[in-house]
Formats: structure tokens, sequence, C-alpha cells
């Protein structure tokens, strides 16, 4: 837990919450003294343990009620904090504490006092021996985390600060999550372990076609750059980009790697993506727009029920004052009707919000793939990369 999550940038300045006295407001046990720069998961603040006298960085996350598997993610939340706890290193701010309070989690870290990676630079243009020296640190810190079998899936210069000693933090360790998927991300390992050797294949039949290595080196963007385009990296793939994508390997292992995963998606069939596994198929984006979509129309409904029903009685009122007129007028002794009282207002459902923490799923997954193709395809790259390199080599020795 950090200050901020997911920022590329340069956070702004913290906006102040309120003074740190006996009026500052409070939550639960912490005096809440500022809030820190928004990031992609929850709300943090500096906050201060009366108790203690201690000035830590308080996140709250709101988990969405309406989720069938709310009381697991508060629970998977707690795991991973519980994880992050067990982190001892130099380069990692401390987590503290974890808790929640119906269904909102709360989670608190070492306060970090510093800049964040990008300020640094910008400001003091470090050269060459102190970008190695943080950089050290940084391949340190990750390094024992990966050793304790936790991965940061949000690296970037938004949770990384430099303090005025030169020593780095990694930020945001409640972002630290074991691998999800089964044994441990095992089959995940061997997925990229099976990327890797078709890449070494792939390099194999370029050394074995082009003359020299600057003319090899000269080749890697048109080879890289393609991956990331039409591989589904930024987004669904739909036209010419998903048929180009079926010749990059990034295409299959990408895809393989979030369906061993066991996430749920952001996407489904609605956005040319493989249908989710509920919701008839609608991923998560759609899902919630289904639900206020549907909200907005039953809202609707009851309003003119309830116009409806208020016309109706005005109009029996009417209705009735107009025969008691003429029962006065009659020289009877009618009871006087009485005015309708208007009912209690229909309720107008909450709009369903996107959860802040999204690292329960993936984006989507591809709808050709599947285990046995993904797999299939990327076996049968490699066999063709040696094959064709064994080509190669074959025609120049005979020429």
């Amino acid at each position: 837990m950090s200050e901020v999550t997911g920022s590329a940038t340069t956070p702004d300045a913290p906006a102040p919450v309120a003074a740190a006295t006996d009026t500052a407001p409070r939550s639960d046990k912490m005096e809440l003294l500022q809030q820190m720069p928004p990031g992609s998961v929850g709300i943090v603040y500096q906050a201060r343990n009366p108790k203690l006298n201690r000035v830590v960085a308080l996140r709250q996350m709101q988990v969405p009620d309406w989720l069938d598997d709310a009381d697991d993610l508060i629970k998977r939340i707690l795991a991973e904090a519980r994880s992050a706890n067990g982190l001892a290193h130099a380069n990692i701010a401390q987590m503290l504490t974890g808790g929640y309070k119906g269904f909102t989690v709360f989670v608190s870290a070492e306060f970090v006092e510093g800049k964040y990676l990008r300020e640094h630079v910008n400001s003091a243009t470090p050269g060459l021996p102190e970008v190695m020296v943080l950089a050290r640190q940084l391949c340190a810190a990750t390094d024992y985390a990966h050793g304790k079998q936790v991965v940061h899936y949000a690296l970037n210069f938004g949770n990384i600060k430099v303090l005025p000693d030169g020593t780095l933090k990694l930020l945001d360790v409640t972002t630290l999550m074991k691998v999800p998927g089964k044994f441990g991300g095992f089959p995940q390992l061997l997925v990229m372990i099976l990327t890797g050797t078709v890449g070494i294949a792939l390099g194999l039949f370029i050394s074995a076609v082009v003359k020299t290595s600057e003319m090899a080196t000269s080749l890697v963007p048109l080879i890289l750059i393609p991956q990331i385009l039409f591989s589904g990296l930024v987004g669904v793939p739909v036209g010419i980009s998903r048929v180009a994508g079926v010749v990059m390997p990034a295409t299959w292992s990408f895809d393989e790697m979030k369906r061993w995963s066991g996430l749920d998606v952001l996407r489904g069939k609605d956005e040319n993506a493989e249908p989710a596994g509920k919701n008839e198929g609608r991923g998560l984006y759609k899902q919630i727009e289904h639900e206020n979509d549907s909200n907005i129309l039953d809202t609707q409904q009851r309003i003119n029920e309830y116009k409806s029903d208020a016309e109706k009685r005005s109009s029996d009122f009417e209705n009735d004052t107009e025969q008691y007129q003429k029962a006065l007028l009659k020289g009877e002794s009618p009871t006087k009707p009485t005015a309708p009282k208007p009912g209690p207002a229909p309720e107008v459902a909450k709009a369903t919000k996107i959860p802040d923490d999204l690292s329960g799923f993936v984006d989507f997954l591809h709808p050709w793939g599947g285990h046995w193709t993904n797999l299939g395809v990327l076996l049968t790259m490699i066999f063709v990369f040696l094959g064709s390199t064994g080509i190669a080599l074959r025609t120049q020795d005979i020429g």
C-alpha cells in the first residue's frame, strides 16, 4: 500500500483534507491529514495513528456490494495485504495493517517522503552512475518480491519514490499479488518457456536468411511492433488486425496466459471477444451497462406508475368533490371527500459503478483462441521456424 497507484505521470500536489488537530476527520482509529493524488485503486490518505503517533498511508477501497463474490474479493484483498506484510526489504514500502468494515476495505502502510521517480528524473537529470544505482535497487526489490512468490502488476513511475538520500522505494505493495491461476502459476511459466522457444526459433530463422548482424538488428522493430499492434495487447483485435494477429506468437501466448489465470473478463461477446462464462456472455463493462440500463427502465416504469396512480386519485377526488357539491345543493349532508395524499415517491436505484480494484479481471479472451488452439499454434510456429531455418541454411550450402 502506498500513496498512489497506477498513475503513469507525476501526481499533482495532494489536496488538504484537514489540519492535524482534534477536529480533523477520523477513519476508525486513524486521523486523516490530507488526501493523496488519486490512483487506480481506492482513495489514499496521509493519516496519523494517534496512539502510536505514527504517520501512515491509509488506503480505502470500496467493494461493490452487488458483486456475487464480494465477500471472496474482500478476503482476497486482505490475503494480498497479508502477503505484502511479509515483505521486509529496504526498497519496498512496508505494509502495516489491514481490515474491513461492511464492504469498505482499509489497509495502511509506511508513508514514504520523497519525490516520485519521474519528478526526480526531471528535476535532477541523473547521470548514468545514479541511474544504475536506482536500477539496481528496483531490481533488488522486485527480485526479492518474486522470491516470495508475489509479482507487481502495476509497476510505473507513479508507484516508485526516491528519498532525499537516494534510496528508492517501491510503493503499492497492496497490488503485489500471487500469480493467479491453478498450480501456483506453473502453467503460465510453461507458456512463457514455450513462447521463448518460439522467439529463439524465429531468431535462428532471421539469422539464417540475412547476411549481417546489422541487418538482423534492423529487423527487430519490424517484428516486435506488429506483435504489439495486432496481438491484442492494446485492445480487442478486429478486422484486419485480427487476421494479422494469427501469425503473431504473442497473440496465442498472451491469450493462453489469460486463460490459465482463471480470472473474469472485462470485455465479452458484445465487444468482439469470446463470450464470458456468465452474465449471458457479457464482460464486466457491458454487464454494468446492462444493469444500469435495467435500473433506468425499472425506475422509469415505477415513475410512470406513480404518475398514473396520482392522476387517478386526483381524478377520483375531483369526481367525489363534484358529487359532494351536488349533494349539498340537494340539501343532503354528505361526507366531505378527503384530498388524496401523495404516496411515497419511487426510489431511484443507485448506479452500478466499475470496481476500484480490477485486479480480478483480464481484458478479454481471444474469440479464436482456446487451450489446445493456442498451444497447437505455438508448437507449429516452432517447427515451422526451425524447418525454415534448416531449409535456408541448406539452400546457402548448395548455393
